[in-house]
């Protein structure tokens, strides 16, 4: 009973969130409602990309990814689609981290240079 309840509150933070202009929003606090709805918003985007690069290929990693997997036979245009978005993702989450790890060290640098004028 507990985890409906926090789950209705969790709803309800989410249309307040919602109604703020945060449709996009997508947390652990509710994954259930937000990430689901943007999943499907980038997954949509990417498909309509494959789509596109399919019919007229440029020069960058979606286009080779059709050009030498999809039109081959090696891969349906619903696989591509999905390592688009895996591409996305995971070039995202590194993307993070590198910038987390930088401005970590950057703030040791910084300690230390200040323990060093003490």
């Amino acid at each position: 009973m507990a985890d409906q309840r926090d789950r209705g509150e969790v709803e309800r933070q989410f249309e307040r969130e919602r109604g703020l202009g945060r449709e996009s929003v997508c947390s652990p606090l509710y994954p259930f409602v937000a990430c689901a709805d943007l999943d499907r918003k980038i997954l949509d985007y990417m498909a309509s990309l494959v789509e596109k690069r399919m019919k007229e290929p440029k020069d960058d990693l979606i286009s080779r990814l059709v050009v030498e997997q999809v039109q081959t036979g090696h891969l349906e245009q619903a696989e591509a689609t999905q390592m688009a978005f895996l591409l996305l993702v995971a070039g995202n989450a590194t993307m993070v981290s590198m910038i987390a790890l930088v401005s970590f060290f950057n703030r040791q640098k910084k300690k230390s240079k200040l323990k060093l004028l003490i």
